[in-house]
C-alpha cells in the first residue's frame, strides 16, 4: 500500500524483523514485547539525539549571583517600574533579609518557605534570600485564585511565607505571615550585616517547589535541587549564548518555571532583568513600545502568546531582539515563517520540557519553516531523551510511543 508506506519504510522494516527473529533465534524463551527491533546504525542514531554530557561546576545557584556582585557590583541586575537595582545591592539586600530568615528561626536548610509578591525587585531579594539562607523556596502568585494558593500552602506545610501587607489575603494564617514593607521587619532588617552568609550549600539541596497546572489531575509539587538548576545554566551559556549586554524580559509568572529562566539568565550571568508590569500587555503595541524602549534583547514566551503577537499588526520585533524562546505548545510553522522574515537578526528557538525535567528538555533552533510540524529539537546538556513502547523498549524512527527524559535536569520527586 503505497497511499501508507514508502520503499525506505520497507527496507527498514524488514532490517528491524531480521534483528527482531535473531533475537528470538538466540533467546527463544524471550517475550515478545522485550525483543529489539532497532538495527545497530538506528540505535546510533538515537543516541546522537542525546545532549551533550559534560561535567557540572559544583556550588549552588546564589553562589552565581553572589560571583556577579562580586565582580560587577554597580552594573544594573534588576529595572522594575519603581526602581532598578545594582548586583551589590541586590545581594546586600538579600543577605540581610538571609540573616533575618535564619535569626529568627524561620528558615534552616531545605526549609520551605512561601513567597507571595508581585513582580518586583523585592521579589528577586526575597528569592535569593531563601536560597541564601539554605531554604528552598515555594512561589505563591498573589494574582491566583485565592483557593488555590490556599491549597499549596497547606500541602507544602508552610510555616513561613514572606509578602507584603496588601498582599496577605484572609487565605494565608496570620502566624505564617512575614510582611516585608511592615515597621518591625524593616528596622530589624536594618541592623543586619550585607555580607554574604557562606553557609555550606550542597548541589543536590533543594531550589524551590513549583506546583503542576493540575491539568492531569490534583497540582503536585515539584522538587528541584540547585544541581538541576546548575546544569540548566551550563545549557543556557552554551545553547543561548548569554552575555552580561542582554536585558532579559522577565515576562512568566512567579509559578511557572520559564520564570527561574528568565532570572538565571540574567542574574547568573551578569545581565539585566527587567521585570514588565501587566499594563504592559494592553496589547501587541505595547508589548512593542515596552521592548524597544527597555531594550530588550532576549524574551521567553508561551506558545499561544507568541502565536498571538504574530496574527497581529505592526510589527512586533524590535531591533534589539537577538533570541526568542518559545514553549507550552505545538509552534506553528507558519507563523514562525512570518517571525523569520520580520526579525532575521533574532534566533527563534522551539523548545519543550515539563516542569519536572527543569524548565526545558530538549530546544530546536528555527531556521526554515519548510516542514508542515516543526520538531521539539534534540536534548539539552546532559540530558537524554528516548522514545519508547509500552513495554519501555525503544521504537525505531518513524514509530510513535512515549517520551522519557533522563539526565541531570529531572528533578528530585514531588513534594508528599
Amino acid at each position: 500500500n503505497t497511499a501508507l508506506f514508502s520503499g525506505g519504510r520497507i527496507a527498514r522494516m524488514a532490517e528491524q524483523f531480521a534483528v527482531f527473529a535473531q533475537a528470538l533465534v538466540q533467546s527463544p524463551a524471550l517475550p515478545l514485547g522485550q525483543a529489539p527491533l532497532l538495527t545497530e546504525a538506528e540505535w546510533l542514531q538515537l543516541q546522537s539525539w542525546h545532549g551533550k554530557a559534560e561535567a557540572l561546576p559544583g556550588g549552588c545557584l546564589h553562589q552565581l549571583v553572589e560571583a556577579q556582585a562580586e565582580s560587577n557590583p554597580t552594573a544594573i541586575a534588576v529595572v522594575d517600574a519603581e526602581q532598578q537595582l545594582t548586583y551589590g545591592e541586590l545581594n546586600a539586600q538579600a543577605n540581610r533579609l538571609a540573616r533575618y530568615l535564619r535569626e529568627q528561626r524561620l528558615v534552616e536548610s531545605e526549609t520551605l518557605v512561601g513567597i507571595c509578591l508581585g513582580r518586583s525587585s523585592a521579589l528577586l531579594v526575597a528569592i535569593l534570600a531563601v536560597l541564601k539562607a539554605g531554604g528552598a523556596y515555594v512561589p505563591l502568585d498573589p494574582e491566583y485564585p485565592q483557593q488555590r494558593l490556599a491549597l499549596m500552602q497547606a500541602d507544602a506545610a508552610l510555616g513561613t511565607v514572606l509578602t507584603l501587607q496588601s498582599q496577605a489575603a484572609d487565605w494565608l494564617p496570620s502566624d505564617s505571615r512575614v510582611a516585608l514593607d511592615s515597621v518591625a521587619v524593616q528596622a530589624s532588617l536594618a541592623g543586619y550585616a550585607d555580607d554574604n552568609l557562606n553557609l555550606v550549600c550542597q548541589p543536590e539541596q533543594l531550589a524551590y517547589v513549583i506546583y503542576t497546572s493540575g491539568s492531569t489531575g490534583t497540582p503536585k509539587g515539584v522538587m528541584v535541587e540547585h544541581r538541576n538548576l546548575i546544569n540548566y545554566q551550563q545549557h543556557m551559556l552554551a545553547c543561548y549564548q548569554m552575555q552580561a549586554s542582554d536585558r532579559v524580559l522577565q515576562f512568566s509568572t512567579p509559578n511557572f518555571d520559564i520564570f527561574v529562566e528568565e532570572f538565571i539568565a540574567a542574574l547568573c550571568n551578569g545581565a539585566v532583568l527587567v521585570l514588565r508590569s501587566d499594563a504592559r500587555l494592553e496589547g501587541p503595541q505595547a508589548f512593542s513600545a515596552f521592548g524597544t524602549e527597555q531594550g530588550v534583547t532576549v524574551i521567553s514566551l508561551p506558545t499561544a502568546f507568541f502565536h498571538e503577537l504574530q496574527s497581529l499588526e505592526p510589527q512586533w520585533a524590535w531591533p534589539s531582539l537577538r533570541l526568542v524562546i518559545v514553549g507550552g505548545e505545538a509552534l506553528s510553522a507558519n507563523l514562525a515563517g512570518r517571525f523569520i522574515a520580520r526579525a532575521p537578526q533574532a534566533r527563534l528557538l522551539n523548545t519543550y520540557g515539563p516542569t519536572e525535567t527543569t524548565i526545558t528538555a530538549t530546544s530546536f533552533a528555527v531556521q526554515s519553516t519548510e516542514e508542515p510540524v516543526l520538531p521539539i529539537g534534540m536534548a539539552n546538556l546532559n540530558t537524554r531523551v528516548y522514545v519508547l513502547d509500552s513495554q519501555q523498549q525503544p521504537v525505531p524512527v518513524g514509530v510513535s510511543g512515549e517520551l522519557y527524559v533522563g539526565g541531570a535536569g529531572v528533578a528530585r520527586g514531588y513534594l508528599n
